[in-house]
């Protein structure tokens, strides 16, 4: 259901989402700064600076939505999960070594 509110001008005058949507984009914005959190700490940095920032770009869709309800964000929102995907692939593939160096192919080989 959509409250309308009674702001005669501006982009604050469109219509208030679901609180959940608020809610979630503020869970999602904790859960970016725990991210960066790790990297303060150099916990896997090269894949936690990608999850925040995909984290943060979710948190911000999901405000968007809530703010001026626009369907879009369910695109955007997607694309960055999928995005997430492949960056968990890549981590449970290579395990914690940079995204843009390639190992040598015998280094596993004992």
């Amino acid at each position: 259901m959509i409250r309308w509110k009674s702001f005669k001008f501006g982009w604050w005058s469109l219509a208030w989402g679901h609180r959940q949507l608020a809610v979630r984009s503020a869970l999602c914005a904790l859960q970016a700064s725990l991210s960066l959190f790790l990297c303060s700490f150099s916990i896997d940095v090269d894949h936690n600076y990608w999850f925040a920032a995909c984290q943060l770009v979710a948190s911000l869709s999901l405000f968007i939505q809530w703010r001026l309800a626009n369907p879009h964000m369910f695109l955007l929102r997607s694309a960055v999960c999928v995005l997430r995907a492949l960056i968990c692939c890549h981590l449970c593939f290579c395990g914690r070594t940079s995204m843009f160096i390639m190992e040598a192919p015998g280094a596993w080989i004992i």
